[in-house]
């Protein structure tokens, strides 16, 4: 007995846009990973009620239906993947696999009825189309007329946005009304709930950093409604991928991401994910909309009528059942100022990497999650001694390189080790010893000239000395200030007295330090390797 079959280069369809992933076949489930975003989706063999084989767009595809109503649909399969399929069902589930072949007459007519979560237009029993509830917005009836109109999705260059159906009356009975009866059918099965009907949670004036501003929040069973200032949002839940919680560099706060796909718009700007923002110490008593009875039978009882605690403890709460969905928080990686935040900026903008078990979490602008999947490489770029600072850049099997600037250099040796860890590729890199972590640049109050530093260092090569101890030790081959000395004096013997001020070339004649430094810039013109104007 084949315990799993695995299938790669299938697709499944969501709101007009194919996704592409890997679907696996096993005795208690059957399981769809989304190639770009890496979310599984997974459901439970027990609850099989049939399987189709039939044509998903120009290749065959398998319709999984479910006690619940529920289906799924998955295209991309071979034609000799049927019998394999077959053989699998039968043996670990014990159920057949059907064919149905599509009606290809062309014609409009037939009939249309809601199936579980789908509606189904047939002719002669034979499926000609169907269309998922989940996509539905929202059912419109007009006497004889019945308008679907569906979810948009941004990354679909076509989309369709209404459907139209024609449903007479019936002559024989009067009193029925097939389009009326049509419309409560979709709202009910496509779980479409109206601003005016009760939410399961309703949140004030919440914080959210990304878009910025505060936001009413109501948690419906099917979507989210965010009320602003200046702008509304209405967020399917089926289009929230990933939940992520992690704590504020302060300590003090807590930050509440949400994954969505397709995005949020405001105006031209697309919005990936949902960035809240509370205070560890905000409490709230919370009542939900819904009676015991009905979290009991929806939620399987995960949810109390009444909840209190800390804020962020309770919102995450309710999305986590509410979704169905686990909360990604930071691992075991902690980083030099105690907690898993590494500050940095990300295009001129600061904002913290989380480096997570799967991947790095970036907030905040932009938002973003890159999976281990999605990375070819890492960089510790700028990484020399003389800098405070170093840059950790991440290049991405597409292509885009990610750079992370200013990452204060006692991260380096955490991040080196969380990145060798985690197996992935280091591009020109080497772990510091304890000694090059600390910099004395940045330990140091006085003003200290980096290119002095490097002349002492190569006048050290020249004797082949390797102490590192340059302050009581003598080197009688090469001495700096002696070296500046005679250069004043032929430059003096050459240009002849009083052409510059003596505060310039005279390290004896008691100026401030600006005036020796600039001595020194002015005889020996520094390379721009070792200068950085930054420092």
């Amino acid at each position: 007995m084949v315990d799993a079959l695995e299938f790669g280069d299938v697709f499944t369809e969501d709101m007009g846009v194919l996704n592409p992933g890997r679907i696996k076949f096993a005795e208690s489930m059957i399981q769809f990973k989304n190639e770009k975003t890496g979310k599984l989706n997974t459901a439970n063999a027990a609850d099989l009620d049939g399987l189709n084989w039939q044509r998903l767009g120009n290749r065959p595809g398998i319709k999984i239906r479910f006690s619940d109503g529920k289906k799924m649909r998955f295209g991309g399969f071979k034609d000799s993947d049927l019998e394999k399929i077959k053989q699998f069902a039968q043996k670990n589930w014990n159920k057949e696999v059907e064919q149905n072949d599509l009606v290809l007459k062309g014609w409009n007519y037939g009939n249309c009825q809601v199936d579980g979560q789908s509606v189904e237009f047939t002719l002669d029993n034979k499926p000609v189309f169907e269309v998922p509830l989940s996509n539905v917005a929202n059912c419109v009836g007009n006497k004889s007329e019945a308008t679907l109109e569906f979810h948009q999705n941004d990354d679909c260059p076509t989309s369709l946005i209404e459907m139209r159906f024609h449903m007479p009356a019936d002559v024989e009975d009067e009193e029925s009304d097939p389009v009326e009866e049509f419309r409560k059918a979709v709202m009910a099965f496509a779980g479409i709930e109206t601003e005016t009907g009760q939410p399961v949670a309703s949140l004030q004036q919440i914080l959210c950093t990304t878009p910025r501003g505060r936001y009413d929040i109501k948690v419906f069973p099917n979507h989210l409604s965010l009320h602003g200032k200046t702008y509304d949002y209405k967020i399917p839940i089926k289009t929230i991928m990933r939940l992520f919680l992690v704590p504020h560099k302060d300590g003090r706060h807590v930050y509440f991401v949400i994954s969505l796909n397709p995005p949020i718009r405001q105006g031209q700007t697309r919005y990936h994910y949902l960035v809240l923002e509370f205070l560890k110490e905000d409490e709230i008593d919370l009542e939900l909309g819904l009676t015991e009875q009905q979290l009991n039978e929806q939620y399987g009882g995960k949810l109390e009528k009444e909840l209190s605690g800390p804020l962020y403890e309770v919102v995450s709460k309710i999305f986590r059942v509410l979704i169905n969905m686990k909360i990604t928080v930071p691992g075991n990686f902690i980083g030099h100022s105690g907690t898993p935040a590494v500050m940095c900026a990300h295009r001129q903008a600061s904002g913290f990497l989380y480096p997570l078990e799967k991947g790095f979490l970036y907030i905040h602008k932009p938002p973003m999650y890159i999976r281990f999947e999605e990375v070819a490489s890492v960089h510790f770029a700028r990484s020399d001694v003389s800098t405070r600072s170093f840059d950790f850049e991440i290049e991405l099997k597409s292509g885009q390189v990610l750079v992370f600037n200013s990452v204060e250099k006692e991260e380096y040796n955490k991040l080196y080790d969380y990145v060798q860890n985690k197996h992935l590729r280091i591009r020109n890199a080497k772990k510091m010893d304890k000694n090059y972590a600390e910099d004395r640049f940045a330990g140091s109050d006085d003003e200290i000239d980096p290119y002095k530093e490097t002349v002492k260092a190569e006048g050290k090569e020249r004797t082949g000395g390797d102490s590192d101890d340059d302050s009581d030790s003598e080197d009688d081959d090469y001495d700096l200030d002696e070296d500046i000395k005679k250069r004043k004096q032929n430059r003096d013997s050459s240009e002849g007295s009083g052409s510059e001020p003596d505060e310039e070339f005279d390290s004896d004649a008691g100026s401030s330090e600006s005036g020796s430094v600039f001595a020194v810039f002015h005889h020996f013109r520094p390379r721009q390797a070792f200068y950085d104007p930054q420092d």
